[in-house]
């Protein structure tokens, strides 16, 4: 799995404005995440920053330093299920569909309380 954000993020859209992240010419390095499967159970993640499809570039901030990437991390099945789960619980809050939720639950169970609402 290989995910990437796109090089026309915010540019183009038929939203007049002006919004989005504009970039200079050469300017462009790419955010890579691969992963892969590992040996035995577990998977590999790497990050990578590339440029003109060229992978191991230094991170924008970072022109002068020596490339870092690509990072890499790799996790045993166990891990990546705690992380997913952290993910999975963590997430909803983040974004507050939690409160909605709570509105739908709200009123699923005070018209369940009047009876459904269906009177024939």
């Amino acid at each position: 799995v290989e995910l990437s954000h796109s090089k026309n993020y915010g540019v183009g859209s038929d939203d007049e404005s002006g919004g989005g992240v504009m970039q200079e010419s050469g300017d462009l390095v790419e955010k890579v995440l691969t992963i892969e499967p590992g040996e035995g159970a577990t998977l590999n993640f790497k990050i990578d920053y590339m440029k003109n499809g060229v992978g191991g570039q230094s991170p924008p901030q970072f022109e002068d330093a020596i490339p870092t990437t690509p990072l890499e991390v790799t996790l045993q099945a166990g891990e990546f299920e705690v992380i997913k789960s952290i993910f999975q619980t963590s997430i909803p809050y983040i974004l507050g569909w939690n409160t909605t939720m709570d509105i739908a639950s709200a009123a699923a169970m005070s018209k369940g309380m009047n009876g459904g609402g269906n009177h024939y």
